[in-house]
């Protein structure tokens, strides 16, 4: 099993129902195909440049581990995921 980090951004113009709802699919998909060894959320952060038209998100942080064609999955189910701005998975090690 491999190491490997998510980074993503939910859309920061959600309502707290609609933005957890979001967080709660996210991790849904990673347990899926991962496991989820921690867990941080950065919080909501004004965006350097407009994405999408939006200005703001809110941060999430996960620490997983998974076997190496897992990222494959994750990413194609991350790509499809309404109110998900942005998203990066890397491996740790």
């Amino acid at each position: 099993m491999a190491k490997y980090e998510l980074m993503y951004i939910v859309d920061g113009a959600l309502e707290a129902e609609a933005n957890q709802a979001v967080h709660d699919k996210v991790k849904a998909i990673v347990e899926k195909n991962a496991t989820i060894t921690s867990e941080e959320h950065i919080g909501r952060k004004r965006f350097a440049y407009e994405i999408d038209h939006k200005n703001e998100g809110d941060y999430m942080l996960f620490t997983i581990e998974a076997e190496k064609s897992a990222p494959e999955e994750i990413n194609s189910d991350l790509r499809i995921t309404e109110g998900l701005v942005r998203h990066i998975l890397f491996a740790l090690d």
